[in-house]
């Protein structure tokens, strides 16, 4: 019995202490200006004009794993060095240099920032997460980021741009929606809307998508962001000067190749089931794509529509020796419904 509780008692411990269990490494570089100490030897936050931060609140569903990106070392462009989240909420700091310490200059770089907590780190600035204050960034700038009046995105757009930053060599300006968007992006969507009707519409839809422009053609290439499913339904729409042009495409990632020979959909009581197909295959180290393209006609746009609309959808693919399907979700429902609204909206009148 006394064992029992002796083994409640130290549980009970370890969790009033967990907070202090936690290791955090610290960089050790030397700042660009000393760092400044009030007379009983704390120390003194000054940034000194420089940019400055905060760390801000995190979505709950990712609050335990605390704040990362903030590293001893630069060794490596990643680094498991979380700092806790309740400990460190809201704290401030800075930037010691304008320019990253260290970078490849298509993927990651590095930053000395100073805490004022007097804290030394590595700030890993990553250009998959929009670079230093990208959506997924755990800091938000205070001061130092040039700022501008604020200006709506186009015209009459309720979505204005509060400010900008620099990373990996280029501007990205935070939006009022809470997102933030790469200058090129801008460039992109405000060419796209040009001279259409429903201007501030496009716009917000746009903002949603990731648009490739090909300068050797003069075209645009619009599409979802990559899908976080192994198997996935999209319409991709294509432009240029002359024409507009929609495309379905079908696509499955996984481990290994399942020579994937049709797809079948299901919207609520609506069920079709392509004839044997052909899916390009498309393989890596680590893993294999396969997927099927056709120009999205009268069948393929009822078939999406009916998708988007329906209570309950699934995208079935049929390989070699097994079947796989995906559920669709609400914002799987929704892009689907978004793409043939931005279609719509895009194609000009003459065509």
């Amino acid at each position: 019995m006394g064992i029992k509780l002796l083994i409640v008692l130290m549980t009970a411990v370890l969790m009033l202490a967990g907070c202090q269990l936690i290791r955090i490494d610290r960089a050790s570089f030397s700042p660009s200006t000393p760092l400044r100490f009030n007379a009983d030897s704390s120390y003194a936050f000054n940034p000194e004009g420089k940019e400055t931060f905060l760390l801000k609140e995190l979505p709950k569903a990712i609050q335990r794993n605390g704040y990362q990106n903030f590293c001893a070392n630069t060794n490596t462009p990643r680094c498991n060095n979380p700092l806790p989240y309740l400990r460190y909420l809201g704290v401030k700091g800075y930037f010691d240099t304008v320019l990253p310490i260290k970078t490849d200059y298509k993927n990651y770089e590095y930053y000395p920032v100073i805490l004022e907590t007097g804290e030394r780190f590595f700030f890993l600035s990553l250009r998959k997460e929009a670079g230093k204050y990208g959506e997924k960034s755990p800091i938000a700038p205070l001061y130092g980021v040039a700022l501008k009046a604020q200006q709506p995105i186009v015209e009459n757009s309720k979505i204005t741009i509060l400010g900008e930053y620099h990373s990996f060599n280029k501007t990205y300006y935070r939006l009022s929606n809470d997102s933030v968007l790469e200058s090129r992006q801008l460039e992109h969507i405000r060419n796209l809307s040009a001279n259409h009707l429903h201007r501030t519409e496009i716009v917000e839809l746009l903002l949603g998508v990731s648009i490739e422009y090909n300068d050797d053609y003069d075209s645009y290439l619009i599409q979802p962001h990559q899908s976080v499913f192994s198997s996935d339904i999209r319409l991709i729409i294509g432009i240029n000067a002359s024409s507009h042009w929609l495309r379905l495409k079908v696509s499955h990632l996984g481990e290994r190749v399942m020579s994937i020979n049709s797809y079948a959909v299901i919207a609520d009581e609506m069920k079709w089931r392509s004839p044997t197909l052909r899916f390009a295959v498309l393989s890596t180290t680590v893993k294999v794509a396969e997927s099927f393209e056709i120009t999205a006609n009268d069948h393929e746009i009822k078939m999406v529509t009916a998708l988007a609309g329906a209570s309950r959808a699934m995208l079935r693919l049929y390989g070699a020796h097994k079947s796989v399907f995906q559920l669709l979700k609400a914002p799987q429902k929704k892009q689907l419904y978004d793409m043939l609204k931005l279609s719509q909206l895009l194609r000009p009148i003459n065509l």
